[in-house]
């Protein structure tokens, strides 16, 4: 039996209409009811040991991605926390496998950083309609899939300019002006 947990869903706020084909809105994130799926004893509902001491190998079912910017972002969302050794997302499939050892990450601090991640881009979806987008005047000729995937590597291309405006920082003056 797979859990199904939901982590990613791109929702308007309650006063919009809803996308067509959209899911309902989540109940607000609730990580401690997280904790349940910290017992060894519940592991192989979703999980199986690879063999190697102390790593597992997790199986989940992750409803409401609607695109592929969605599973890119669960996967770097997942392949970010210590402890998790590989992660690989599927959007078409709604799955998601996760390789973890158990004596650097329990599966609650993995799902909690999944739906964290979530939370930003909930919160601009949930202001910004898809189908309210224009360029020039005009509605942007994109399926809102197509406009999420665009925003993510818009916001993908932002954090980069972060980091190296960070980077950039950390250098003396003398690196600066070479």
């Amino acid at each position: 039996m797979n859990p199904r947990i939901q982590f990613m869903v791109h929702t308007p706020l309650p006063r919009q209409a809803p996308l067509p084909g959209a899911p309902e809105a989540p109940a607000p994130a609730d990580f401690a009811a997280l904790s349940v799926v910290d017992s060894p004893a519940e592991w192989s509902a979703f999980s199986r040991e690879t063999g190697n001491a102390g790593e597992w190998e997790s199986n989940v079912v992750i409803e409401g991605m609607h695109c592929a910017a969605c599973a890119m972002t669960v996967e770097n969302t997942l392949r970010q926390v210590p402890g998790v050794l590989s992660a690989r997302v599927s959007a078409a499939s709604q799955r998601a496998r996760v390789l973890w050892s158990q004596a650097q990450v329990l599966p609650s601090a993995w799902m909690g950083a999944v739906q964290a991640a979530a939370l930003l881009e909930v919160a601009v979806f949930a202001v910004v309609d898809p189908l309210d987008i224009r360029w020039q005047g005009a509605p942007v000729p994109l399926s809102p899939q197509g406009i999420y995937t665009l925003a993510f590597f818009v916001f993908w291309g932002v954090t980069l300019a972060c980091s190296a405006l960070t980077a950039l920082l950390g250098l003396g003056a003398d690196e600066v002006n070479g």
